[in-house]
């Protein structure tokens, strides 16, 4: 698989956090990826808004934290790596 520039900076921020063993590809380290966000709860928040839990249309009138949410939940399913003032998300699958 070739890599573009992108997805080369992803499994290279992977890689710098974590041991590369002999069942990961650098393709599983693209799956995995999720996303980027300034925060964990900007993610929580896309996240949540990607998915359809959460609208404008349907809790706009509802105060939601965020950053709650992460720590309580997601931080489970969701490793995050801090990169060049960014957050990187990765499925933890």
């Amino acid at each position: 698989m070739d890599l573009d520039d992108y997805e080369k900076e992803i499994v290279e921020i992977y890689m710098g956090e974590n041991e590369f063993d002999e069942n990961m590809s650098f393709e599983s380290i693209i799956e995995r990826f999720a996303g980027i966000a300034q925060t964990c709860g900007d993610f929580a928040e896309q996240l949540a808004a990607d998915t359809g839990a959460v609208s404008s249309e349907n809790a706009s009138w509802i105060v939601i934290d965020w950053e709650a949410t992460w720590k309580c939940n997601l931080r489970f399913d969701y490793e995050e790596i801090y990169h060049a003032g960014e957050y990187y998300f990765f499925h933890n699958y």
